[in-house]
This record gives C-alpha cells, sequence and structure tokens, in this order.
C-alpha cells in the first residue's frame, strides 16, 4: 500500500478555469473559485480538492481532507468531501498532462460515477516543484503497475 498527502485534485475543465483568472487578472476575492489567502491576498488555485490518495493492490482511494484556517493563510472553496475510490479494472486511460509547471497524471475512468476526465498530482506548498514531480512521478508509476 502506498500513501500521499496532499494529492491534489483537478480537471482540464478547472485548469482552463483557473487559467483564465490568471491570464485576465481577475481578483478573486469575491469569486467562488478555489483560493488561498496569505496575508491580504487572494489567489485562485489549479486543483479543487486536496487530500490523501491511497494506492492499494486492487483500488486507488481519495478522500479530501478538511484544511482548518489560519490567520495568515486559509483556503477557500476547496471540495471537502470529496471522496472516491477506482478499481484499477475500471481506468481506461492513464497519461501524462502537462500543464504550467505540474505534469498532471490523467485518469479516464469507466466507472459511472465518473464523468469526466480526472487530474491528480502531489501537491503542497513550499514544496520544491522537483520533489513534486519525483513524488508525482512515484504515483504515476505506481498506477501503471496496477497498484503494484
Amino acid at each position: 500500500m502506498f500513501r500521499y498527502v496532499p494529492v491534489w485534485i483537478s480537471s482540464i475543465h478547472h485548469l482552463k478555469r483557473w487559467n483564465n483568472l490568471i491570464v485576465n487578472r481577475i481578483d478573486v476575492r469575491r469569486a467562488s473559485v478555489p483560493k488561498i489567502r496569505t496575508f491580504l491576498r487572494y489567489k485562485p488555485l489549479p486543483y479543487y480538492s486536496r487530500g490523501d490518495l491511497t494506492l492499494n493492490e486492487r483500488e486507488l482511494k481519495y478522500k479530501a481532507e478538511v484544511l482548518a484556517e489560519g490567520t495568515l493563510m486559509c483556503c477557500y472553496n476547496l471540495d471537502e468531501k470529496l471522496a472516491f475510490s477506482i478499481p484499477y479494472k475500471d481506468i481506461k486511460a492513464l497519461e501524462r498532462y502537462p500543464y504550467g509547471d505540474i505534469d498532471w497524471i490523467r485518469i479516464k475512468s469507466g466507472k459511472a460515477t465518473m464523468t469526466y476526465d480526472l487530474l491528480m498530482a502531489f501537491g503542497g506548498s513550499g514544496l520544491a516543484p522537483a520533489n513534486r514531480a519525483v513524488r508525482t512521478d512515484e504515483m504515476y508509476d505506481i498506477l501503471k503497475r496496477g497498484g503494484n
């Protein structure tokens, strides 16, 4: 069993929306988009959920974490109730999806509850991009092997 915390969950649609906010410098203070506040600055997030990913022998399991509010930093509008499991046999396609400085893992599933392409990457604030890439590569390799 392999466990990764934190893992970011996104979608192609969400990344396009996020990119639009960045490129057009849209003020996200009042917008209902996933965002982070550090001190008095608000920035949109490239993911809509952050949580715990477990890769076991038969399936992957994800459960969002509930983030505590802080005085210096706080996240808003993340899906803290998101939870799912996907048996490896239900994964129809697994590929890399580079976007910005993150090389996401794209999962296409035949599972009825997963009606969109799922993107995931190892995340976390303050991590060097190289470490984030290494951990995402590990996740991808394990998923390709079917959890072994």
